[in-house]
């Protein structure tokens, strides 16, 4: 599988000076390509496979926070499947100046009905506010897309056919497959009585299990537990987290660090026998926690992370957090506030410091099902306490440039100053007082 941030050699793109652009001439597109799996340059593909389509765009003039998409279009101009980076909540990049080149790589399991598509790539961009407002759920898509500017459209950029397996099997008959399952009962004739063993209960279907939580709560913590207990069953995360929000939920699967809100969840089909948990951090360290992650060990996995570490290099401690309050925070408080708000239990991380074992084997194989045995569980949870994972540190022993940085809870109070205090508080006291971590406003 492609890594996210692979890009193709120069040879695998095709021509397009010849091509028709719509443009408001803020925006021309520069590169098209389209692969397999293997980064291949590829036009043929088996129904089910995935392929990977690369898109460049070179900025001409000013701009909001940038969206690119593609749909796949049949001979008929139907269009079989679009989506753009605002649909995947990809993280918003902002400031983007004129000269810039943005490129796109995005991912689609072709599980369509064989023929020949064409594909059409598209440009466009919106307010910085009004983006982020759509990602955290708080306007629809029908809100903010007349508000879109849109500057550039290639259609028809390139074709590429649908054909068989090797083995001649379909996996469907259809235009598209949708996610699903079926079974059969059958039934004697002339009674009500049914064949008891063919018949699939939930019970029996493997469960899928989700990690729901926010930035800087032990996601990676947790994923380190999952990832060692059942290596195989694991759907990896993606940036925007693509791989609930833009993918069909697979059954059986598990999902770690699904950085989402209720209404995100809701607005997915998920499969049956289905569970998950919620794991929540105090604002106040998650802002700590953030600040010293972004500026110091966190991986640059964007261009959103070039920015935010330059910026944060530039200022005090005390800047730096009072910016991250401002610039970040916001999207971590909404995940909490939508699910407590919609009367969810959650797990507390600071808790789960204290307590791993009990907490975790209570939610993951009581509740949950995961799929291991219990002293193979035990195990890996003390494999992955705060002392494994930092090289050997006890909790409280701080190294700044490590993403394990110091494992434990309350570190704000020794690093907030009245300052990062007021403005935390303008903002964010009441969820304190709803998640509970506070009863009044006086702390």
């Amino acid at each position: 599988m492609l890594d996210n941030n692979y890009w193709p050699s120069e040879e695998a793109f095709i021509p397009i000076d010849h091509l028709e652009q719509i443009t408001d001439n803020r925006v021309r597109c520069s590169a098209v390509a389209i692969c397999d799996d293997q980064g291949h340059p590829c036009n043929n593909f088996y129904q089910g496979q995935e392929a990977h389509f690369f898109y460049e765009f070179e900025i001409l003039g000013e701009i909001g926070t940038p969206i690119g998409g593609l749909a796949i279009m049949d001979t008929m101009d139907h269009c079989i499947h679009g989506k753009n980076t605002l649909l995947y909540r990809m993280p918003a990049v902002d400031n983007v100046v004129r000269g810039t080149r943005i490129r796109f790589h995005q991912a689609v399991s072709l599980q369509i009905a064989r023929d020949t598509y064409f594909l059409d790539v598209s440009f466009a961009s919106l307010d910085p506010e009004l983006y982020q407002q759509y990602c955290s759920g708080s306007l629809t898509f029908d809100e903010v897309d007349r508000l879109i500017h849109r500057h550039c459209r290639v259609k028809k950029i390139l074709s590429f056919s649908i054909v068989f397996p090797p083995d001649g099997k379909s996996i469907t008959y259809g235009v598209a497959n949708l996610p699903g399952w079926s079974h059969m009962i059958p039934v004697f004739s002339g009674h009500s009585q049914t064949i008891s063993n063919s018949i699939r209960t939930q019970a029996d279907i493997q469960p899928t299990i989700l990690h729901v939580t926010h930035w800087k709560a032990g996601s990676q913590w947790i994923n380190s537990i999952l990832q060692r207990c059942v290596p195989d069953l694991i759907v990896e995360p993606q940036v925007g987290v693509g791989q609930f929000l833009g993918l069909p939920v697979q059954q059986g699967k598990v999902y770690p660090t699904l950085y989402i809100t209720r209404q995100q969840y809701d607005n997915v089909l998920l499969p049956v026998n289905c569970h998950h948990f919620l794991i929540f951090r105090d604002l106040r360290d998650t802002l700590v926690s953030a600040y010293y992650s972004f500026k110091n060990s966190h991986p640059i996995l964007s261009s959103t992370n070039v920015i935010m570490r330059k910026n944060l290099e530039s200022l005090n401690e005390e800047e730096g957090l009072i910016y991250l309050i401002h610039n970040w925070l916001e999207s971590c408080a909404e995940i909490q506030r939508s699910w407590i708000e919609s009367g969810e239990s959650f797990i507390r991380f600071e808790e789960l410091l204290e307590k791993d074992l009990e907490i975790l084997e209570s939610i993951l194989l009581d509740k949950c099902h995961l799929p291991v045995e219990k002293n193979t569980f035990c195990q890996v949870v003390e494999e992955c306490r705060f002392e494994r994972l930092s090289g050997g540190r006890q909790r409280g022993e701080e190294n700044v440039d490590h993403h394990y940085r110091k494992g434990v809870a309350g570190d704000w109070r020794y690093i907030f100053t009245p300052k990062v205090k007021d403005a935390f508080k303008s903002r964010f006291e009441d969820i304190l007082i709803l998640s509970g971590y506070e009863n009044s406003m006086d702390w």
